[in-house]
C-alpha cells in the first residue's frame, strides 16, 4: 500500500551561531501517514503551531496544500521515494495537504 509519511516542524535548526539553518528542528511537533490512492486524500489538519512540513512518499503522487485540498495530476509531483520540505502559512490549524497517486 503507498503511503505519503508527513512530519510537522515548528521551527528550523540553528547553526553555531544562531543563524536558522534548512533542516527542521527534531522531534516534529506531530507525525501522519495518508494511504496513497487513485483518488485524493486529504491529511488531517496540521497542528496549529506547524510552520514547516516534512513529505516522504514510497510512490510517484502530485500534492496541494489548502484548508480544502483537492490533488490533481495537475499538481507538484513529487517522485516515488522523494522527499521534499516546505513551508506552510500559519492558519491555526486549518492547513492540510492532499495526495493523489500520479496517473
Amino acid at each position: 500500500m503507498a503511503s505519503l509519511w508527513i512530519a510537522e516542524y515548528r521551527e528550523l535548526a540553528r547553526d553555531l551561531e544562531g543563524k536558522p539553518i534548512a533542516a527542521p528542528l527534531e522531534p516534529p511537533i506531530a507525525e501522519q501517514k495518508i494511504t496513497i490512492s487513485g483518488t485524493t486524500a486529504p491529511s488531517a489538519a496540521f497542528h496549529k503551531l506547524t510552520r514547516f512540513v516534512l513529505l516522504h512518499t514510497d510512490t510517484a503522487c502530485h500534492i496541494e496544500f489548502g484548508e480544502s485540498p483537492t490533488a490533481t495530476n495537475a499538481n507538484m509531483k513529487i517522485p516515488a521515494d522523494g522527499t521534499i520540505f516546505h513551508g506552510v502559512p500559519h492558519t491555526g490549524g486549518l492547513m492540510k495537504v492532499a495526495v493523489i497517486q500520479t496517473s
